[in-house]
């Protein structure tokens, strides 16, 4: 009787170690699953945020070089401005020199 009793607790005792056991292997398991799935969803967090700073840096380099072409465009427009003035003033400078000396001739035609 006495061994029956040993030997049913040593079978209890062998069930419980093997269940402890598979209850540990089980949560190992789990948390090795959940440690990927939270090593997963970083990783898309990560590319997510470097997708988005590459398209910010896109459109902020774009918008950039289109201000660029806009004040090259002004500053050809300005330079385009000053010269069609410059000449302007030059064609009044000369004509007022050809009509001043058209008046200088004139006045001295008369008074010979």
């Amino acid at each position: 009787e006495e061994a029956a009793r040993l030997r049913k607790q040593q079978q209890q005792e062998a069930d419980d170690a093997a269940r402890k056991q598979q209850e540990m292997e089980e949560a190992a398991r789990k948390k090795k699953q959940q440690d990927e799935e939270e090593a997963a969803r970083q990783q898309q967090e990560l590319e997510e945020a470097a997708r988005k700073k590459k398209q910010q840096d896109e459109e902020e380099a774009a918008r950039k070089q289109q201000e660029i072409e806009e004040a090259a465009r002004k500053k050809k427009q300005q330079d385009q401005e000053e010269e069609a003035a410059r000449l302007r003033k030059q064609q009044q400078q000369e004509a007022d020199d050809a009509a001043r000396k058209q008046q200088e001739m004139e006045e001295a035609a008369c008074c010979t």
